[in-house]
């Protein structure tokens, strides 16, 4: 139960960070870091499971990698 709580932390918390930073024109991935560094073990600690935030993290470095490749243009590299 504990694992699925932190779970729900997490995403919830990235989803109003991502929401709150493009509100405020900032890119939402930055959003999305403060709120993880909130919610982690070193701020306001709501999170204990270092595991669950190990995965969490490497699963958004993917997302975020996959997100700037669909961005991510050859024809406007060469052109420039």
């Amino acid at each position: 139960m504990a694992l699925a709580l932190d779970f729900i932390f997490i995403v919830v918390f990235s989803i109003l960070g991502g929401v709150l930073a493009a509100r405020f024109k900032q890119p939402s991935v930055l959003g999305v870091l403060i709120a993880g560094a909130l919610v982690g073990p070193n701020a306001l600690g709501l999170i204990k499971n270092a595991e669950l935030m190990e995965i969490a993290i490497e699963v958004g470095a993917i997302l975020l990698l996959f997100l700037v490749g669909l961005e991510f243009s050859v024809k406007k590299l060469l052109d420039s």
